[in-house]
C-alpha cells in the first residue's frame, strides 16, 4: 500500500472494514452455507458485534475528520470527500443494523450471500487501495 493511503484516518478506517470483512467471512462462511438448516447463533451475534464495531471505529474517525478541520491547501478535497464518506456511514450502520435484525436464522442462503458479498467488497476495497494513489 502507499504511505498516502494510510495517512488519513478515512483510509485506515477503510482498511480496518476491509480487513474486518475477510475475516469475519473466513471465519463464518464454512459454518453458514446453504445446505445448513440454520445458521448459528454465534455467527450472527459475532456479525452484530462487528457492526457496531465498526460502527464506533467509523464514529471515532469522523470525531477526527472533524476536530482536525478542513485544512486549506491541495488535499481539501480529500477531507471533503473523507467526511461525507464517514457521514454516510454514521446512517449506514444503524440502519443496516435494524434491517438485520428480524431476519431469521433458517435463511440461510441470504446470511450465505451477505457474507459471500461483504468478502468481495473486501477485496475489492483492498485492491482500490493498493493500486490508487490518491485514496
Amino acid at each position: 500500500m502507499n504511505v498516502s493511503v494510510c495517512s488519513r484516518p478515512a483510509s485506515r478506517l477503510a482498511a480496518v472494514q476491509a480487513l474486518s470483512a475477510l475475516l469475519f467471512a473466513a471465519l463464518t462462511l464454512p459454518v453458514s452455507t446453504p445446505d445448513r438448516a440454520a445458521v448459528p447463533d454465534w455467527v450472527q451475534l459475532s456479525g452484530l458485534v462487528m457492526l457496531l464495531a465498526l460502527y464506533g471505529t467509523a464514529l471515532h474517525t469522523w470525531r477526527l475528520v472533524i476536530v482536525g478541520g478542513l485544512r486549506p491547501g491541495s488535499m481539501l478535497h480529500q477531507q471533503i470527500r473523507d467526511d461525507r464518506r464517514l457521514r454516510l456511514a454514521m446512517l449506514s450502520y444503524p440502519a443496516l443494523v435494524v434491517l438485520l435484525l428480524p431476519i431469521p436464522s433458517d435463511w440461510t442462503g441470504f446470511w450465505f450471500c451477505l457474507t459471500l458479498a461483504s468478502a468481495v467488497s473486501g477485496v475489492v476495497s483492498l485492491v482500490r487501495m493498493s493500486t490508487s494513489r490518491d485514496r
